[in-house]
């Protein structure tokens, strides 16, 4: 924080890793989740991998992105209106 401050580097009011406001980490548990619904017994990796990369490519997907991007302008409301603390996302 120090080597910030001398730099005059502005710091967010909230944790760089908050999962409200980072949609990747949404992004890799809605994957995660849609792959085990449809494959509840992959056991190889390769296997999972190749599960994981057809649902990230998927048109289905890609809505659930676009929607998660447009969701972000609230998700920034919600946090502040909640003195940035968890908002559930």
């Amino acid at each position: 924080m120090a080597w910030l401050t001398e730099h005059y580097v502005t710091v967010l009011p909230w944790p760089a890793n908050s999962p409200d406001l980072s949609p990747i980490e949404n992004a890799w548990h809605e994957v995660q989740r849609r792959v085990r619904l449809k494959f509840p017994d992959l056991l190889d990796s390769n296997q999972y991998f190749e599960a994981i990369k057809a649902e990230w490519q998927s048109q289905d997907f890609k809505v659930y992105i676009q929607h998660l991007y447009q969701s972000f302008p609230r998700r920034l409301v919600a946090l502040r209106e909640n003195e940035f603390r968890w908002i559930g996302y």
